[in-house]
């Protein structure tokens, strides 16, 4: 039987003289004694191997940090926090290299051989990723940074003011003016800082600020777009979603998209995607998401997504347009992620069915199920492997090209970060643990 295919082994029988000598009486004429749901299994011929290696973190707790990951690989090592301390380990073989500091926290950045960190006082260290060695730490305090961003000349970090040191010694070069804390995000821009947090007034609403990047000034400030969704270096413009369409009670579902000039913090362009004429008749009209990816923009209604090209305006008759769902307008669906692998990826919403779905860029109509028996927790594309985790501590990593598990594994946690590769390893983040195998042959020789 092929891998991953689904094998029913029980039905429900109705009369009871079906179920045959031993099964006890209910009570009723018409009772029953059993009941038969999810009473299925996959087979799969998938090998369940072991990692390499696993370490130790759980004497730290990442909290929600985990989504966002709390190792790094890089340099053929990996970085990661236990007990306040900043360790490095090979990736191939798990064995420590060296350790430093106390009363770290997250987050971590690596650039160009150094690995940046902070401490619960807000001293920022930058250490050598090779030695352990520390090369500076900051005389300036900042307490509670949430992001590290490493320009060519700065180091940036983000709590409720945005900060920059000079790489080279530490030393802090300016905190921004802006005259209400942030507690934002950065986005950089060539010499430009696109800062974007929340402000609470008469209602709550989105700030985003453009920062000089050797000064910290304020040059521009524009109010309700979301997070940049896509830079185009050459004209110096971004594009972001504009928010406050959302709840305007004047104006039709849809999206509006905004392409601002991030020197002057001007609108230049607003393109509208108004649901009623872009997905006529659609189940779904509120648009949950908006993305970029090579050279088109694409607009989540849940059970579908549609694709236009990045700069066409989605009313022209001319202007083509990419539709991408799972069997027609099915409501028991929603957008995963994607595109990637050229796929689209979809999950069940039905608690009972566990699956996941890719539709092929490249037709629009193939439609590739791929065979889990668990709710997913999270998944990963990392170069040609999907890494799928179930909330039943399983692992399933698949050649999604051909569809195809290539093994399982048991994992010590329900929980899990990012997937890492680096030198030829994959590197798993649990919670409190961090462990790695070799990534599959199969996968290498497909890129």
């Amino acid at each position: 039987m092929k891998n991953g295919s689904l094998f029913v082994i029980a039905v429900l029988a109705v009369g009871l003289g079906v179920l045959g000598a031993g099964v006890a009486d209910a009570g009723g004429l018409n009772g029953q004694s059993s009941y038969i749901g999810d009473n299925y299994d996959y087979l799969n011929d998938a090998k369940t191997v072991e990692p390499t290696w696993t370490v130790d973190m759980s004497g730290f707790d990442p909290g929600f940090d985990l989504n966002n990951g709390v190792a790094l690989a890089e340099e053929g090592k990996v970085f990661y926090l236990n007990q306040g301390q900043l360790l490095a380990v090979s990736v191939k073989t798990g064995k420590r290299i060296w350790k430093y500091g106390s009363g770290l926290k997250l987050p971590l950045v690596y650039a160009d051989g150094k690995v940046y960190a902070a401490s619960g006082d807000g001293t920022v260290y930058a250490v050598n990723a090779t030695t352990g060695k520390r090369i500076w730490a900051s005389s300036t305090k900042q307490p509670d940074i949430h992001q590290f961003t490493v320009t060519n000349d700065e180091l940036i970090s983000v709590s409720d003011h945005v900060y920059a040191y000079r790489l080279s010694d530490g030393k802090r070069l300016w905190k921004d003016d802006y005259e209400f804390p942030a507690f934002g995000t950065v986005t950089v821009m060539g010499d430009v800082l696109v800062e974007r947090h929340e402000e609470s007034g008469a209602y709550l609403y989105d700030m985003t600020l453009g920062l000089d990047r050797k000064t910290g000034k304020v040059l521009w400030k524009l109010m309700d777009i979301g997070e940049p969704l896509y830079v185009n270096e050459a004209k110096g413009t971004f594009m972001a979603r504009h928010l406050d369409y959302i709840f305007a009670l004047d104006k039709p579902e849809g999206a509006a998209v905004k392409t601002v000039d991030w020197r002057t913090g001007k609108v230049l362009k607003t393109t509208e995607y108004e649901s009623a004429k872009i997905n006529p008749n659609g189940k779904q009209q509120i648009i949950d998401s908006v993305f970029v990816s090579d050279g088109k923009i694409y607009l989540s209604f849940g059970i579908k997504v549609l694709a236009y090209p990045l700069d066409a305006d989605p009313t022209a008759p001319s202007t083509k347009k990419e539709i991408y769902w799972v069997y027609g307008d099915n409501s028991n669906v929603d957008y995963a992620a994607g595109p990637a692998a050229g796929k689209i990826f979809f999950v069940s919403t039905n608690a009972r069915s566990y699956r996941l779905y890719g539709v092929k860029t490249v037709d629009k109509a193939a439609v590739v199920g791929y065979a889990i028996d668990n709710p997913i927790a999270r998944f990963d594309i990392v170069g040609n492997g999907l890494y799928i985790y179930q909330t039943d501590r399983k692992l399933i990593v698949m050649n999604p090209s051909k569809n195809r598990t290539l093994f399982r594994m048991d994992v010590p946690a329900r929980a899990f970060g990012p997937t890492l590769r680096d030198s030829g390893m994959i590197v798993v983040q649990t919670r409190g643990k961090l462990l790695a195998f070799p990534e599959p042959a199969k996968l290498k020789e497909a890129q």
